[in-house]
């Protein structure tokens, strides 16, 4: 369980330095009005992670530093969260928050920055602060149901019912996401497919097809003329009367008589040789490659339908190649894959629905016979201290009421309900329509009890818990307090002696007029001093002897 070491204030308005080391059991704390009570415990929350007030943060005149030592237990809870925030665990735990005038503050844990969200969470495992106006919070359903499952010790419990049902109401969230997108993708499934079954009829292989075709169309448009020119190149080159060989053959004649005339011509009978066999190899393969064409208007139509489907297709898809039409055919593939996938998806989040649904079934008839079981023993035991608490006709039934599938909550299966009524004849109505000021503080401090004593081990902060109630009543209640001590670490602030005189440890706020200003501070109290406070508690600033003679009597009862 954490105890609480240290507590240090510096420069926090009041408190200039404020040096607080409190015992490990019940603590009391008293003090008169405007000492200090009230910053003492803002400060508190401020540590444990409470939004800081700007008007607080406003009338401070330096930077304030608020600091609390605790001293923890390793536990499984703990050492997750440490590891989860990054933080090194130790069996110290330093809390620091620096404040500024401007408003501006950070937050330590062992000396390393965090947020003021990481310091709240890390509370939940050091503390718990309950001030007078908390008592209506026993009024709320989920605090109700968490004392029945303290007392039941159904904490594993619970915990599994609230991992299945976060999971179970994830995936139906996930599931119904899917099956939208798969609606969407319905809605233009029967489009898609028929592009996608146009674009593979069309069958483009080679992005390049499509100007080997136009290429191939304009031979087989052309053909006749093709084979008609072919031909009188041929004639051309092949006549015995004006054919070119001819000619070439008289020219090389002539060329070959100047250069035995002059050899600067010899250059240009060796140019023209080279030129003619060019000339004639050009020829050659003019003639071979028309060789090759012939008039076919079947294959024609074919390469012009073909075209003609490449055309209507990248007119349809606003593209501009067969490239294109490549990606957009891989990418209405891969959203039928997509649509398959999506399917297979959800199929499976069905089956791992079902399964989940038959674990949370289970876990909620689990812990609902572990709170039906335990209910009457709850009952027994608040009448009980109820009783002790000059409440001696209370009477008190916790209600269960199975809830429809689609009405479980993060609580369970059941609504759970605390009847109360504190009066002979009365029936029993709903706790938070009936009980007065004086029976909550009485029903808060039996609930808390019954924390303390089960699975809340955590140090505890009361500030007037005992509101509401007097004389003997407030005597019992001290001693419920003091039981309470023997569990768990407690400071309590109260104004009643009946309390007071029952702590195992007495500290006193009070001011101090410096030279400047009044400053607050916080003393531990010897015997004689403790005499003399209980003293002021029962009659008031100036004890008289007989409120000395009953505060003695009340401490000697305590011991």
């Amino acid at each position: 369980m954490p105890i609480l070491k240290n507590l240090n204030y510096t420069n926090f308005l009041l408190f200039d330095s404020l040096d607080f080391k409190p015992h490990s059991g019940l603590n009391i704390l008293t003090g008169e009005s405007g000492t200090g009570k009230s910053l003492f415990l803002q400060g508190l929350h401020l540590l444990f992670g409470d939004r800081l007030d700007n008007k607080l943060a406003s009338a401070l005149k330096n930077k304030a530093i608020l600091e609390a030592e605790f001293e923890v237990e390793e536990n499984d809870l703990l050492i997750r969260f440490f590891q989860q925030e990054d933080l090194d665990f130790s069996d110290s735990v330093l809390v620091r928050r620096e404040i500024m005038p401007n408003g501006k503050n950070r937050c330590f844990i062992n000396d390393t920055p965090v947020s003021q969200q990481v310091l709240k969470e890390l509370s939940v495992y050091l503390a718990e602060i309950h001030s007078q106006h908390d008592t209506f919070f026993i009024k709320e359903n989920k605090f109700q149901v968490g004392l029945l499952d303290a007392f039941a010790k159904s904490t594993i419990l619970i915990e599994e019912y609230q991992q299945l049902y976060v999971k179970q109401k994830s995936l139906i969230k996930k599931l119904k996401e899917l099956q939208i997108q798969k609606n969407e993708l319905n809605k233009e499934q029967d489009y898609r497919t028929y592009l996608l079954d146009e674009l593979r009829s069309a069958n483009i292989q080679d992005p390049e097809e499509e100007v080997q075709l136009e290429a191939e169309q304009q031979i087989l448009a052309n053909a006749s003329d093709i084979i008609q020119e072919s031909e009188g190149l041929t004639h051309l080159l092949e006549s015995e009367e004006m054919g070119i060989e001819m000619l070439a053959n008289k020219a090389k004649i002539n060329l070959k008589n100047l250069s035995t005339l002059s050899s600067d011509y010899a250059v240009y009978l060796q140019q023209f040789e080279s030129a003619w066999i060019e000339l004639k190899e050009i020829l050659k393969d003019v003639t071979r490659k028309s060789e090759n064409v012939s008039i076919d208007p079947e294959r024609l139509e074919e390469v012009n339908q073909r075209l003609e489907t490449f055309q209507q297709l990248k007119r349809k898809h606003q593209v501009l190649s067969l490239a294109e039409l490549k990606d957009i055919l891989s990418a209405l593939e891969k959203e039928l894959h997509s649509s398959e996938d999506l399917e297979k998806t959800i199929q499976d989040i069905e089956l791992e629905i079902n399964a989940t649904e038959v674990l949370l079934t289970n876990a909620a008839e689990k812990l609902k016979s572990k709170r039906m079981e335990e209910g009457p023993n709850l009952e027994d035991k608040i009448v009980q201290m109820l009783s002790e608490l000059e409440i001696p006709h209370a009477k008190f039934s916790v209600v269960f009421e199975d809830l429809k599938r689609e009405d479980w909550n993060t609580i369970g299966s059941q609504n759970i309900s605390f009847m109360f009524s504190a009066n002979p004849g009365i029936i029993p109505q709903l706790l938070q329509n009936v009980a007065s000021g004086g029976e909550l503080s009485r029903l808060m401090l039996c609930f808390k009890s019954i924390l303390a004593k089960n699975n809340q081990k955590v140090m505890l902060v009361f500030d007037e818990i005992d509101t509401g109630v007097s004389g003997e009543v407030a005597k019992k209640m001290g001693k419920m307090i003091a039981d309470m001590g023997t569990d768990s670490q407690l400071i309590v602030i109260t104004h009643l002696p009946q309390v007071a005189s029952k702590g195992s440890s007495h500290f006193l706020m009070r001011k101090n007029n410096t030279q400047e200003e009044y400053v607050s501070e916080i003393c531990a109290l010897s015997k004689i001093e403790r005499q003399k406070e209980i003293a002021r508690l029962l009659s008031g600033k100036v004890p008289g002897e007989k409120a000395m003679l009953n505060a003695i009597e009340l401490l000697e009862e305590s011991i």
